[in-house]
């Protein structure tokens, strides 16, 4: 039977010609995009497409989308190819009469259907629909409707999938036969098994002796088969069918195609005897090896087609005479061109639902996630909620605190707040003592009597002590607390206890120890928070500490201020009274409120200028001493002052310490009078007056030295004796033991030194001498030369004289006697001794009458 006399004018083969890139076939409009028409896309999608519709576009299935409002959506390119229908018709409408079915009943029928499918939620499959109006050329399709639904279960829309039949209108046996497989492709979820079914199916219907089918699987690298006949397993070379074997079966090697294959591509060999020898490669060898291994007649091979490739066969063997049914090899060829759309469909289904599966899973996972993050929210809310209170609290605490200085209230607000945060009832606040450096409970709540006095002081030589200088919170039960004093606590009655270090600057000022009689720990939850209120308790502790230091410093220099015995008065940088103590007012004579009120102009001596205050602010900048005039109720006062300028915030205050120099000033005075009266007598002296230091250096002299020796005051001072040669020889022994006389605090009286003038001549002097004083110290001496030359000639002159008299009188016959006022001898002659017979000493003590 030769199939070429039923070939019919060969289908326009669109798939090539419409072929899009896969990138350009990826492309997609959003969702609210409007409709457009492009050169290189015959139909605008209308929305983009989850990958499962990209599966159908690339298994050539029509697709269609209708919303939630049952509006057409979204089609593409291959509906507009299987339909003929443009995107222009179908857009943003509902299908109506005429534009779509090809008769009412038709559209009813779909109507019904897209209804049930829409309220059901289930996929619904229908077969045989056409497309036009009754005309001879109309189509068959296949029709699936695909409902969906959101995340939460609401309908949100219908896919409409398509595949085309045939061109022709099947007989009663051929819809029978395509029902079949349809229904089986419904009620299989692998592709095995579906094959295995449809192979029955097709041996029911073709009674032939041997059925086989084979698919490409997916990858291309090999095959899903089915077999049925009693000779299964009957080729060697299905152990290696691929795509490219079956495509060998069918190559046409560039050749004419032969009289036994149809213009579908099948290959028909009615008699195989007939045709052996005109058969070629893979094709011949196979037929020759099944008819004379299983004794095959006749032969059909009919490929299974995805697009123009080959990607399967469905292969026919009967061993009865009279060959294969025309009919039966028509309906072959037609569940052949449906039988790779079918598997796809399946495998489409299963991506679906994989695909549903997996959202399944993401949606429990999701659901999961959601339940942890609301439990993990609900946590968070609780843990802030708990923060927030604690927050309160400590915010609570830090008002309460900031006004109290007083240290039992401040520690006794405290341990009530920690004791409340740490869900206690009782506890502690011990300070180290800033003196003995020892630990005293300072505050206490809930503990008896007897346990407060065993506990109430630990030395910095203890275990409680040491613990605590470590700086590190402990929460435990009382007896593991590793104490001495774990005995007392547990006698007490307490179970859960927490010592947290009070520490201020990485440094442990105390301790916050809070203890419960009912619970065996203090609450993980609340430590923080007992840790943040030991850092206010450090804070507040050391702010009441500096500050009573700081009142007790304030007291004790304010009695120092006031009673200074030096005046101490504090201005601001204008000159301004502040302050001043009690020397102060008694200097300015005023009071403390007529000191404030005053300015330092309102004591600035009348002869003293603006200038002079000027000058006097600026000493305030540089500080240091300056001695300044005050008038004071019409008199003039003196004070030194030290100046101490201290800067402030905006300011700066000025300090001055005085000294009352008031009568030192007038004593100096006086004592300058007197110095210049001094100098003056000095000045009109005959006498030479001179100092010198204990190293013999002139110190001062007076200009009458001039006159006596011939220098100058200036030629002297500051030259040593031996230096200018101002004594003779023969009197600088006596000159240095008056010195040491002198210097040792005696004095020297009419002691006679020998000096020699500039001119070399010899001058006598008589000397006087005194110690000379800095206070209570000898720095020199001073000493009073006369000028007794002219006496000292005058007496040697007369010594001569004398002696001249004396031996004259000596060898003078005649008595010659001196006599006082009283008439007593004083001097008389030796004959006068020879002659009256007594010595010249009886004769001075006996009454001149009585000689």
């Amino acid at each position: 039977m030769v199939r070429k006399e039923r070939k019919k004018e060969p289908k326009k083969d669109k798939s090539k010609a419409d072929k899009k890139p896969v990138a350009e076939k990826k492309a997609r409009l959003p969702k609210a995009a409007k409709v457009e028409k492009t050169e290189s896309t015959p139909v605008a999608e209308m929305r983009s497409m989850p990958p499962i519709i990209e599966i159908l576009s690339d298994a050539r299935l029509g697709i269609c989308f209708f919303n939630k409002n049952d509006e057409v959506e979204y089609i593409n390119r291959h509906f507009t190819e299987i339909t003929g229908l443009p995107l222009e018709k179908l857009a943003g409408k509902k299908l109506r009469k005429n534009a779509l079915w090809g008769s009412r009943g038709q559209e009813d029928e779909f109507q019904a259907l897209f209804i049930e499918a829409r309220e059901s939620g289930k996929n619904l499959v229908r077969e045989h629909l056409s497309v036009g109006s009754g005309k001879e050329d109309q189509r068959y399709w296949t029709l699936n409707l695909l409902p969906q639904s959101d995340g939460k279960s609401e309908y949100s829309g219908m896919y409409l999938v398509i595949e085309e039949l045939s061109d022709i209108r099947p007989s009663a046996s051929m819809m029978d036969l395509i029902n079949g497989f349809q229904q089986a492709a419904l009620h299989h979820n692998d592709e095995q098994s579906l094959l295995d079914e449809l192979a029955g199916i097709l041996k029911d219907f073709s009674r032939c002796s041997y059925i086989k089918m084979a698919i490409v699987n997916k990858t291309g690298d090999g095959v899903i088969k089915a077999e049925t006949g009693k000779e299964q397993g009957l080729w060697d070379v299905d152990q290696t069918l691929s795509a490219d074997s079956i495509n060998r079966i069918f190559e046409m090697n560039g050749e004419e195609a032969p009289s036994y294959r149809t213009n579908r591509g099948s290959i028909y060999l009615e008699d195989i005897g007939q045709v052996e020898d005109s058969l070629k490669g893979t094709l011949q060898e196979l037929v020759v090896d099944l008819r004379n291994s299983y004794g095959f007649r006749s032969l059909a091979f009919v490929p299974v087609k995805t697009d123009s490739n080959i990607t399967g066969l469905i292969q026919l063997a009967n061993k009865k005479a009279g060959g294969i049914p025309e009919e039966v090899l028509d309906s072959i060829e037609i569940i052949s061109d449906q039988l790779k759309v079918i598997l796809d469909r399946m495998e489409l289904q299963d991506e679906v639902r994989r695909q549903r599966e997996s959202l399944l899973r993401q949606m429990h996972v999701r659901s999961a996630h959601l339940e942890a993050l609301s439990e993990r929210l609900k946590q968070e809310i609780s843990e802030r909620k708990k923060r927030q209170d604690e927050m309160r609290v400590q915010r609570d605490l830090a008002v309460k605190l900031n006004g109290i200085v007083n240290m039992d209230e401040a520690l006794k607000l405290c341990l009530d707040t920690a004791i409340e945060v740490g869900g206690a009832d009782s506890g502690g606040i011990y300070i180290v003592d800033r003196h003995s450096g020892e630990l005293i409970l300072r505050s206490s709540k809930g503990l008896s009597d007897e346990f407060l006095a065993a506990i109430t002081l630990y030395d910095a030589s203890s275990a409680n002590y040491q613990m605590i200088m470590e700086m590190k919170p402990i929460y435990s039960l009382v007896d593991n607390l590793g104490t001495p004093t774990d005995d007392l606590y547990v006698a007490e009655g307490l179970k859960g206890a927490g010592l947290v270090p009070i520490v201020y600057h990485d440094k442990a000022i105390g301790c916050l120890n809070i203890a419960s009689h009912i619970y065996n720990e203090i609450p993980e939850n609340t430590r923080d928070a007992l840790e943040t209120v030991s850092a206010q308790i450090g804070s507040v502790i050391t702010r009441i500490q500096d500050r009573k230091e700081l009142e007790d410093t304030v007291e004790r220099y304010s009695t120092l201020f006031e009673r200074s015995a030096n005046p101490i008065l504090i201005l601001d940088s204008d000159g301004k009274y502040l302050d001043g103590n009690g020397a102060a007012l008694a200097f300015l004579e005023c009071t403390r409120e007529e000191l404030k009120a005053m300015h330092v102009r309102d004591t600035l001596p009348p002869y003293l200028d603006e200038n002079w205050f000027q000058q006097y602010r600026d000493s305030w900048e540089r500080g240091g001493k300056v001695e300044r005039d005050y008038y004071v109720w019409g008199k003039i006062k003196v004070m030194e002052l030290v100046i101490t300028s201290l800067p402030l915030e905006k300011d700066r205050i000025v300090i001055c310490v005085g000294t009352d120099i008031t009568e030192r000033k007038r004593i100096e005075a006086a004592l300058q009078r007197s110095e210049e009266k001094y100098r003056t007598h000095v000045n009109s002296v005959t006498d030479v007056i001179y100092s010198v230091d204990p190293d013999h250096t002139i110190m001062d002299v007076s200009p009458s030295v001039e006159r006596l020796l011939g220098y100058k005051p200036e030629e002297l001072i500051g030259h040593h004796f031996n230096e200018i040669n101002l004594l003779a020889p023969e009197s600088l022994p006596v000159a240095y033991d008056n010195l040491i006389v002198i210097l040792s605090g005696g004095h020297i009286e009419n002691s006679e030194y020998q000096f020699i003038a500039r001119d070399g001549t010899k001058k006598y002097a008589e000397i006087n001498g005194a110690p000379l004083y800095s206070g209570d110290k000898i720095i020199g001496t001073i000493s009073v030369a006369r000028d007794i030359t002219e006496r000292k000639r005058a007496q040697e002159a007369l010594h001569k004289s004398e002696e001249q008299y004396r031996i004259l009188a000596e060898n003078i016959m005649d008595i010659v006697c001196l006599l006082d006022t009283d008439f007593h001898i004083t001097w008389i002659t030796q004959s006068g001794e020879k002659i009256s017979g007594y010595t010249a000493e009886e004769m001075k003590t006996m009454p001149f009458d009585k000689l």
